[in-house]
């Protein structure tokens, strides 16, 4: 039993501030600026909602979503940064395959940094981060929440500290609110093996589990298949039938070995193999740490889907509410849409942003989503000027646009591209566009897999005359936002 002295155990750092000592605005609020439109498909789960992808500081978002989600939010899982000291970049495709570049023949290729895990003052104020975050992540958590931290061992045992001294520390086999699961992916060794090692290498990153609440009000979906595996070979052979064709697991045999009596207590749970066992807390299915080739966007660290499908199967039913407030190329939200749970992301990094936002536009589940900015400003910053060319084609009341031109971003970059066309990854054309919303009604972008980008829009047509404001949004390959207006006039 708990006593006292055992609930005032913390982890302590220099300059530890408690919650209260946040440096955030008084109210921050988050503004809209562009909507991906997209029709529901029959049956969805609540047509009345739509997803968030916020760009933007996480605490302040989460500050700003107190207001309207505190205690509503069923699952959070956060891949954050792990302590490791570096920062990580994109190596980032340039136009179509086999181009010519700086020279130098099929490299079509550039770097650029994705985000930094760097500390200036070390450890105590990686601490101070997680901390500030993962206190307002218990107050998100519905009374059924559950959080999943994903690291690795530079990072998991201060967090595990951490999070038992915010949500408690009940062993995992108990009722209680807390620790629930530490659950390991065992994945191939990262890098090529030392000659002559000193250690051992390392092969597995570490997942740790909490509830909000008591046992009795969490949701585990043991049954669903994304949490099932096949018996081992040696369970399939101690199964046995009894006269009725009903199947047991034979373990606690009595008599000689050819003898078929059975210990009557060993034949009250039947064993049905189709259904396979429950996966342990090792997961070891998925060895690769790439992710699969479909599901690939280019961004550093990106895990695989099947982990975040366990996850999001196991903790949450159909139209649960998942967050990721570290969403980096939004593999969280790609996977909730999916399975049909609604999904709030964010990110700081505008490469991280522009990586979501192409992927969630091919995912079936996840549109209709909105892209915020958390604060006053309702614009994403664009870096320097760009001049962007479109010609306007129009044919009575319908209209198509042609991208005609970009200028690159800056020079560094435009030096290495044989055509302007090269370094835009993304263009969108809102054909009736609101002051400070862009509403995307058609867009191409490159992916990793196809790298091809089409120049012309599609066709519209209006259904009313008047003046027409129409803005083009085109996305260099780094995630830079440039727009661009022109009006027509429909009579």
């Amino acid at each position: 039993m708990e006593n006292d002295e055992t609930k005032r155990i913390e982890l302590v750092w220099p300059g530890k501030r408690d919650p209260g000592q946040l440096e955030v605005d008084a109210a921050p609020s988050l503004h809209v600026i562009e909507r991906v439109p997209d029709p529901r498909v029959p049956g969805a789960i609540d047509i009345a909602w739509t997803n968030m992808l916020v760009r933007g500081d996480n605490l302040a978002t989460m500050h700003a979503l107190l207001a309207s989600f505190e205690g509503k939010i069923d699952l959070i899982y956060i891949d954050p940064p792990f302590a490791t000291g570096t920062g990580f970049s994109a190596t980032l495709q340039v136009g179509n395959a086999g181009k010519s570049i700086d020279g130098h023949e099929k490299r079509g290729r550039i770097e650029s940094r994705a985000y930094d895990d760097t500390w200036k003052s070390g450890l105590g104020t990686y601490l101070q981060v997680m901390h500030d975050r993962l206190v307002l992540m218990h107050r998100l958590l519905s009374d059924k929440g559950m959080l999943y931290v994903h690291c690795d061992w530079r990072a998991v045992h201060y967090l595990k500290v951490m999070l038992d001294s915010i949500f408690g520390h009940s062993g995992g086999e108990r009722e209680d609110a807390g620790f629930k699961s530490e659950i390991i992916w065992f994945h191939q060794v990262i890098g090529m093996p030392r000659t002559n090692p000193f250690y051992f290498p390392k092969q597995h990153e570490t997942i740790i589990a909490y509830s909000k609440s008591r046992k009795d009000k969490i949701v585990f979906n043991a049954r669903d298949k994304l949490l099932r595996k096949e018996f081992s070979e040696s369970i399939k052979k101690a199964v046995k039938k009894d006269e009725n064709g009903n199947t047991y697991y034979t373990r606690g045999r009595t008599g000689t070995k050819n003898d078929w009596a059975y210990d009557p207590k060993y034949l009250q749970t039947r064993v049905n193999l189709d259904d396979g066992v429950l996966v342990a807390d090792v997961w070891d299915e998925w060895k690769s740490y790439q992710p699969r080739k479909d599901e690939k966007t280019g961004y550093p660290t990106q895990k695989p889907e099947q982990i975040l499908e366990r996850i999001i199967a196991a903790s949450t039913n159909p139209g649960d509410l998942v967050a990721d407030f570290f969403c980096g190329s939004g593999t969280t939200l790609a996977v909730a849409g999916r399975l049909g749970r609604r999904w709030i992301g964010c990110d700081s990094g505008q490469l991280a942003i522009h990586a979501t936002r192409k992927r969630l536009m091919r995912v079936d589940g996840c549109k209709p989503f909105e892209i915020m900015v958390v604060g006053g400003s309702t614009h994403v910053p664009a870096g320097e000027q760009a001049n962007i060319v479109i010609i306007p084609r129009v044919d009575g009341n319908r209209i198509t646009v042609e991208l005609a031109g970009f200028t690159p971003m800056t020079a560094e970059n435009g030096a290495k591209v044989a055509d302007w066309l090269d370094l835009v990854d993304y263009w969108a054309v809102d054909v009736d566009h609101q002051e400070g919303i862009f509403t995307n009604h058609w867009a191409s972008f490159r992916t990793v897999q196809d790298r091809g980008l089409e120049r012309v829009s599609g066709t519209f047509e209006y259904h009313s005359n008047g003046i027409h404001r129409i803005q083009v949004k085109v996305v260099d390959v780094e995630g830079c936002e440039f727009h661009v207006n022109v009006t027509h006039t429909t009579r």
